[in-house]
């Protein structure tokens, strides 16, 4: 079980948003190739593609994304407690001075988010709360990673995510990954629909999430900045 300080863990998270508040999301065109150029570019190896390496936030203790700005310019999520025998994890999502905790679940069918705390203070193992066990569920990845399968995501079924590609190699800054399945996800927010693209890479999840403009054209919302200590499956 990783139990991780919440208090010592927040001091961190502000010197590091002091440290990196200059960065912002540069070189993040996503080049989708069909085989690997030589080029000066660090390439991630897939060490097999099967749904557990996708399962995001599972892999490693924490793993640090980079915002564009509007909504945060750091995120750090961490793994707090590890799979239980039935395959429920809990990570915590520290943003600035905020903190959130997540619940998953794997599942045969697909990893499941059991529960979400949007006032999460102190370290509480919170894998058997009332929240994460009334049966209320939003299916995050379908163990069927085939292009072209559609599912319904979100505590109510709002969203409908299908998997509209896999790439060989896609590219994010200097960065490229291998066998990446892209995700498109269509939902309604205060009467407006609202479209985004994930990215997920074996052995490291979600890598970038775009939101998709009126126009067909892409922005970046988040990307992978780096991970720290490899758990492994």
């Amino acid at each position: 079980m990783l139990n991780i300080r919440f208090n010592l863990y927040k001091k961190t998270i502000i010197s590091l948003i002091i440290a990196f508040s200059v960065f912002t999301l540069s070189n993040v065109t996503v080049i989708a190739q069909s085989d690997a150029e030589d080029t000066e570019i660090e390439y991630v190896q897939s060490e097999g593609t099967d749904f557990d390496s996708f399962i995001p936030y599972s892999q490693f203790v924490k793993y640090q994304y980079l915002g564009n700005g509007s909504n945060f310019s750091i995120k750090d999520i961490i793994m707090e407690y590890t799979p239980d025998a039935n395959g429920v994890f809990q990570v915590t999502e520290f943003t600035g001075d905020q903190a959130k905790a997540f619940i998953y679940q794997k599942r045969e069918t697909g990893l499941y988010e059991l529960a979400f705390f949007d006032q999460y203070h102190d370290v509480e193992d919170l894998r058997y709360s009332t929240d994460a066990t009334d049966g209320v569920d939003s299916l995050i990845l379908p163990a069927n990673l085939s292009v072209g399968y559609t599912y319904q995501s979100g505590y109510n079924n709002e969203a409908i995510r299908t998997i509209i590609d896999k790439y060989s190699i896609v590219t994010i800054g200097n960065i490229s990954y291998e066998d990446v399945f892209l995700i498109e996800e269509q939902s309604t927010s205060n009467g407006q629909n609202m479209k985004k693209q994930f990215y997920f890479a074996p052995q490291y999840g979600i890598i970038q999430v775009d939101q998709i403009h009126s126009d067909g054209s892409t922005s970046p919302l988040m990307q992978l900045s780096h991970t720290e200590g490899f758990i492994g499956h």
